[in-house]
């Protein structure tokens, strides 16, 4: 659904070092409005993280839809 929404399957960005994952958000839906529609996380690194986590040069950044676990 977030490919969907984007049109795209990847997409490089060139950011400062010490963005915040709330920041990179905003960036990332100021690109693609129809995110704000979804429901999402981010991931750093293949790692969760929260909106005060920062992000460093080179990191490798994820959006992923809502899952079941179990």
């Amino acid at each position: 659904m977030i490919a969907d929404e984007t049109a795209c399957n990847a997409e490089s960005l060139e950011v400062g070092d010490g963005i915040s994952v709330a920041q990179l958000n905003k960036l990332v839906v100021n690109r693609h409005p129809g995110l704000t529609q979804l429901n999402y996380k981010i991931a750093v690194n293949c790692q969760l993280k929260e909106d005060d986590a920062i992000i460093t040069d080179q990191s490798e950044i994820a959006l992923l839809p809502p899952f079941a676990g179990g």
